[in-house]
């Protein structure tokens, strides 16, 4: 069998360990190399590789994570080790520098179900893996996608634990304590990162409700200052009213004051916003209409109780022609503008001249109907515009 068969017959490894706390591995055989067709001799020549049974490892000098370390392998024709025995595995400790590098173990496709590279399922017994792990540097086997690291050097462990870490010394513990202390710091790490969690959730919480008790506290001075000055603009509308009620009163007043007034011109007196006439001559009701229409008036039209009273201070006791007449229609009276009477001052039992009395004059306060040929004296009335 030539070396290039027996190669391949062997589960070959390629080893990249990394100066840098990472090694990474390949699989290959040497005609999967980059020098394919080179005489085996020429290979180990080249720089980087070192041979062991029929197999070539190449240690790397930078830190990559898993996936780009095996790219790199497969660059190359390789891939990340895979480790057969424990002869190999003394191997990889002997030209290792660091205690802690990539191989090619993942179980990214099915969790907890361990493949090498080359899809081969990882099968060591107990017993094996007891005497692996009194190696004196502990493979680390990390997940492909999560790029968590599984397994810590166990010389870091006997470091923590001041134990001397000298490679050629055997482990003292047994695997199940080594396992109980992994749990321990993964116990350990999940509370320290839970802590965190809680104490950012905390200090989020407390900006949180110091932001939004700021905003509350700025709304509020905001609608305190709106009611205030709400409350100052309803105090001056309330101060404006009371005043400009207290002018209204004062006006009225004043307005009253000037009705109640009359002065006398040429004989017409002014009372409140009309004209008023009283004659020294009696007429009848018809010439009494026609010498004050030829004044520009009219006989008297008495439209409430202050205006009769009115009339009764200036006529006095005196019969007095108003501007009242049924004559168009027997028991309808109306006044000289046409307007319907719909309430008097008749006296007790008046009107009751029937036809011959449709004529109505004032006297004493009250109204009395009689003919209208009979001579009254008689009131003139203008309203002022």
């Amino acid at each position: 069998m030539d070396r290039s068969q027996g190669i391949k017959q062997t589960a070959a490894s390629g080893f990249w360990r990394s100066k840098q706390d990472y090694l990474s591995h390949s699989e290959m055989s040497p005609n999967q190399l980059d020098f394919v067709g080179m005489e085996w001799p020429f290979a180990r020549k080249q720089k980087g590789w070192k041979e062991y049974q029929s197999s070539l490892y190449f240690i790397s000098s930078e830190k990559k994570s898993w996936s780009e370390s095996r790219r790199y392998c497969r660059e190359r024709g390789a891939d990340l080790i895979i480790i057969n025995n424990g002869e190999e595995e003394d191997f990889i400790d002997e030209i290792s520098v660091e205690d802690k590098h990539w191989i090619g173990l993942s179980d990214s496709e099915v969790e907890g179900r361990w493949k090498w590279v080359d899809g081969s399922t990882l099968s060591y017994s107990v017993n094996e893996q007891n005497q692996r792990a009194k190696k004196s540097t502990e493979i680390l086997v990390v997940d492909r996608m999560k790029m968590e690291m599984i397994y810590e050097n166990v010389a870091d462990y006997r470091t923590q634990t001041g134990v001397n870490t000298n490679r050629q010394q055997p482990l003292q513990s047994t695997g199940s304590e080594r396992v109980r202390m992994r749990s321990y710091r993964s116990v350990s790490v999940c509370l320290v990162l839970l802590c965190v969690l809680l104490l950012t959730a905390v200090i989020v919480l407390c900006v949180l409700i110091n932001t939004n008790n700021q905003q509350f506290n700025i709304k509020n001075k905001n609608i305190t200052e709106e009611r205030e000055q709400l409350l100052t603009k309803y105090t001056n509308i309330t101060e404006e009213r009371d005043q400009l009620l207290t002018k209204y009163t004062n006006i009225t007043e004043e307005r009253d004051q000037l009705l109640t007034k009359y002065t006398i011109t040429d004989g017409w007196i002014q009372y409140r916003f009309s004209l008023y006439f009283i004659s020294s001559k009696k007429k009848s009701w018809t010439e009494s209409r026609r010498y004050c229409t030829q004044k520009g008036a009219d006989l008297l039209i008495i439209n409430n109780k202050e205006e009769q009273d009115f009339v009764q201070k200036i006529s006095s006791t005196n019969h007095i022609w108003i501007g009242l007449s049924d004559s168009d229609k027997e028991g309808r009276w109306k006044w000289v503008d046409g307007s319907t009477l719909t309430s008097g001052f008749w006296s007790p039992k008046e009107p009751n001249g029937g036809r011959g009395e449709n004529c109505a004059e004032s006297y004493s306060s009250k109204w009395n109907d009689l003919p209208c040929n009979h001579a009254r004296k008689w009131i003139c009335k203008k309203n002022l515009k």
